[in-house]
């Protein structure tokens, strides 16, 4: 009696667990399944236990589903939980975590039994995040690239044409000595401004970058680092170079631009070095600094709260692109962030050659 009651127990355990959960034998006929997995699929319980796996999964999770029980019967370890695409009974589609473990009858496998949590709604949201920010990036782009050419080819171009002007103006009129002295510090004072407007250009929106690609832009800027904060730069390129999409390349620069503005402005650094590397499917970036560190949070999240924006901005762009940013600190002993973001090349008829302009393969600038 106490065993018959602790199985009904369990039962209705399971059938009111608000996880969705199934049981399928080893050829994937659903044997057991409790209503929260049936209403995610769009049918009844007796409906659901009448299908195949085959029939509610996706073709991409389909094939993964079969590798999963293969390297579960092989006694692999795998890597849970793992994303599966399910296909409602109305042809909509929802988004399962899945954990998947084998059931035993005498020693010998006789189902799998999966646990899963309804994800949809989340991943919606994130991909609704995702839209708006890459969105939100883009305007910043073109709101950068708008003033760039503003501060270009008109604030530049009037600040020329006062500089001569003014230089006119002192050969042509009679002025005493320190008339003209303090008119020529007027004029030196123009070109300062001029070249201030001419850096600001460029780094609100650098043309390299457009007509050269990533390599040449981050030796702009690497050099650039070292001209204005007096900090030793170094820049190495491995692996077979090939030329990004536009997007591709302009974010992967400006999380580089922003690392080494931290380093310049913030780390107190007398040394750092940018490493890219090329690889089949990823490419690798990593900027290193011996400067004095942080302390690190446990959570990237809490970056905004210690005031530093400008890392968080960073991740972000890396997640744009399908990729990964890790920070590593220690006060005293510099900063490291990696970079690994999946290689978004051109296509072949739009790729450019840049072997012949940018230099030969695993070169170092300095």
């Amino acid at each position: 009696m106490a065993n018959n009651e602790m199985i009904n127990r369990l039962r209705d355990l399971f059938e009111s667990a608000l996880d969705p959960i199934w049981v399928h034998d080893l050829d994937g006929n659903i044997i057991l399944v409790n209503k929260a997995a049936a209403e995610c699929t769009g049918r009844t319980i007796e409906e659901t236990l009448k299908i195949n796996v085959k029939y509610i999964l996706a073709p991409e999770s389909l094939k993964l589903a079969q590798d999963i029980r293969y390297r579960l019967l092989q006694y692999e370890a795998i890597d849970t939980p793992y994303e599966q695409k399910i296909v409602r009974k109305d042809g909509g589609h929802a988004i399962f975590m899945v954990r998947t473990n084998i059931l035993y009858s005498d020693g010998k496998p006789v189902a799998f039994q999966n646990i899963a949590r309804d994800v949809t709604e989340t991943k919606r949201m994130m991909e609704n995040l995702h839209y708006y920010l890459r969105q939100i990036t883009r305007a910043q782009e073109d709101e950068r690239n708008r003033i760039s050419h503003e501060l270009h080819d008109s604030t530049a171009q009037k600040l020329i044409a006062s500089g001569h002007r003014l230089e006119s103006i002192i050969n042509k009129y009679k002025f005493s000595r320190q008339e003209k002295t303090e008119l020529w510090s007027l004029h030196g004072q123009i070109r300062e401004i001029l070249n201030e407007v001419r850096a600001y250009s460029r780094e609100l929106r650098p043309s390299i970058i457009d007509h050269l690609g990533l390599i040449p832009a981050l030796e702009w800027v690497t050099d650039a680092l070292k001209t204005e904060y007096k900090i030793e730069t170094s820049l190495k390129i491995s692996g077979e170079r090939c030329r990004l999409t536009q997007e591709a390349e302009l974010l992967l620069f400006r999380i580089v631009q922003e690392a080494l503005r931290n380093i310049g402005k913030h780390a107190h650094a007398t040394f750092a070095d940018v490493n890219i590397t090329f690889g089949e499917k990823d490419i690798n970036i990593t900027i290193n600094d011996n400067g004095k560190g942080f302390n690190m949070p446990d959570n990237l999240g809490e970056l905004p709260y210690g005031g530093k924006l400008g890392l968080i901005g960073m991740q972000e762009r890396a997640q744009l692109l399908g990729g990964t940013l890790n920070i590593y600190t220690t006060p005293g002993r510099g900063t490291t962030i990696a970079v690994k973001v999946p290689l978004y090349t051109l296509p072949d008829d739009k790729r450019d050659n840049d072997s012949d302009d940018t230099g030969h393969q695993d070169s170092q600038h300095k």
